[in-house]
């Protein structure tokens, strides 16, 4: 008797354990990670979902990027999907970024969510698979690509 009250102690306290660990599974990151960081270090962040933070502009094929001021030269493309783009923040950032393309181009600062992909060999090999739109306010002024 005293052996099954043990073992169903032990399978408790496993179930807890692993309901726990797994309620946080999913969850987004609430530390931003410096662009410029992953721009030094790609093979560090390389399939890691990421909060990152910095400024989005059209690209004239239709890509988006992200790039930090600090670091701008090194931008990312940005890639989205359907259930992201049908998002408040993802309509959002959408309008501001084509609403008026291509006579105009408009940037905006945003936050968001991403699974970093790194493919060293390929073009583009830097890229951002948006999980998550966390936030987006539209650049005064129009962009101009350097």
């Amino acid at each position: 008797m005293k052996d099954c009250r043990v073992s169903r102690w032990i399978t408790a306290a496993l179930f807890a354990a692993a309901s726990s660990s797994c309620s946080s599974f999913g969850q987004s990151p609430e530390k931003i990670t410096d662009l410029c960081a992953v721009a030094v270090d790609p093979a560090a962040f390389n399939g890691k979902t990421i909060r990152v933070a910095g400024i989005a502009a059209p690209e004239p094929h239709y890509n988006i990027f992200l790039y930090s001021n600090k670091c701008r030269r090194s931008a990312f493309i940005v890639g989205t999907n359907d259930k992201v783009d049908r998002t408040a923040f993802g309509l959002t950032l959408s309008n501001i970024l084509w609403a008026t393309y291509p006579e105009q181009k408009r940037s905006a600062t945003v936050e968001l969510v991403v699974k970093f992909a790194w493919h060293q060999d390929e073009v583009p090999a830097r890229v951002m698979w948006v999980k998550k739109v966390a936030s987006v306010q539209a650049n005064p002024g129009v962009w101009q690509s350097d």
